[in-house]
């Protein structure tokens, strides 16, 4: 239940109003139980809410931020998105597959020293009409002066280009999450849930579930699972990303360091590194639920949750929430598991 310090519910929505946004995803996405898994495990009731099905291009968490980049971005009178990541990047498949259900144009830039293969989020980018073009460097010096071309060659050209990490990407997809709150807080009271916690990737959208529902009073920890970087690393600027976003909704940031829960152990050896525990998680959820983790963000998740019901954190009365961000098309390009038995793979 809401404590006294919360802002109505109509309150928030209003402020969320109140911001530039586009329709781009099909919401609510489902929130559904997991009994099969919750039993293998022998744990609490889980409960999956599924931003993998969000729509636009496969779907997936940065469906939610992107209604309000690229209002953002409309709102500056822009007509092409310019933009510089990874072969393997969710990000890129859907700001690519927002600039296309808008009518921008979409110009991504690829840094990589290798052959960069036509599959997953790579594939999908270009179906959806970006313009790529490979860079044969990841240097980011190097990367950052191909984005600053890109952008005068677009100008140039008499178009309006738009820097995607120059417009408090963070913020955006804190904002995001402020909406997924709202719409989870939504549900939860409808099926008359009090969940015991909520686990998702560390990183901004922990941050705006957990910012939206303090506004709101609840007080259900929010759990992070590290994916890049650790919690020391990763906490600052999550503080930073939710006191810009808060001031964007035009409310008092009711967070400090200490609201924040990342739990470094399912990082492993960094943002490459897919563990034993994380290929194992894939395999269970799968054979037990028919659900697809990713092994980057997704799958490590479950792994913290996983390692929380072993050590006795949670009990067979409690309910928990995981927050399914999606991520999928990775997995049909990513190096998932090498010869010799280990695996690494990179998605941002």
């Amino acid at each position: 239940m809401p404590n006294n310090a919360s802002i109505p519910i109509a309150t928030l929505e209003g402020c969320l109003r109140d911001l530039p946004r586009v329709q781009l995803g099909i919401w609510p996405t489902p929130l559904e139980a997991w009994p099969r898994i919750s039993g293998s495990w022998g744990g609490p009731a889980l409960l999956a809410k599924r931003d993998d099905l969000s729509g636009l291009a496969l779907g997936g968490n940065k469906v939610r931020n992107l209604e309000f980049r690229m209002a953002n971005a409309m709102a500056k009178g822009c007509d092409v998105i310019v933009m510089a990541r990874e072969q393997y990047s969710n990000n890129a498949r859907q700001t690519a597959a927002a600039a296309a259900k808008l009518g921008l144009r979409m110009v991504l830039l690829v840094p990589s020293e290798e052959l960069v293969p036509m599959q997953g989020n790579r594939l999908l980018a270009e179906i959806v009409g970006a313009e790529v073009t490979v860079l044969s460097t990841e240097d980011p010096a190097s990367v950052n002066l191909a984005i600053r071309d890109a952008i005068q060659a677009e100008r140039a050209a008499g178009r309006c280009p738009y820097d995607n990490d120059a417009e408090s990407p963070s913020a955006y997809a804190v904002l995001g999450y402020v909406a997924g709150a709202v719409e989870l807080v939504r549900q939860l009271n409808q099926q008359r849930i009090e969940p015991a916690a909520i686990y998702v990737a560390a990183g901004n959208s922990q941050a705006g579930l957990l910012l939206g529902l303090r506004l709101l009073g609840y007080s259900w920890p929010v759990i992070g699972a590290a994916v890049e970087v650790p919690s020391e690393i990763l906490v600052p600027r999550q503080l930073a990303a939710v006191t810009e976003a808060a001031s964007m909704l035009g409310v008092l940031n009711p967070l400090c360091v200490e609201d924040f829960e990342v739990q470094d152990e399912p990082l492993g050896r960094g943002f490459q590194d897919v563990t034993k525990d994380v290929r194992d998680v894939i395999g269970e959820v799968g054979r037990l639920e028919a659900a697809i983790l990713d092994p980057i963000y997704t799958a490590k998740v479950m792994v913290s949750l996983q390692q929380d019901i072993k050590a006795g954190r949670w009990s067979r009365g409690d309910q928990v929430i995981f927050i399914h961000t999606g991520g999928l098309p990775a997995l049909f390009s990513m190096p998932y598991v090498d010869g010799s038995g280990s695996a690494s793979a990179r998605a941002t």
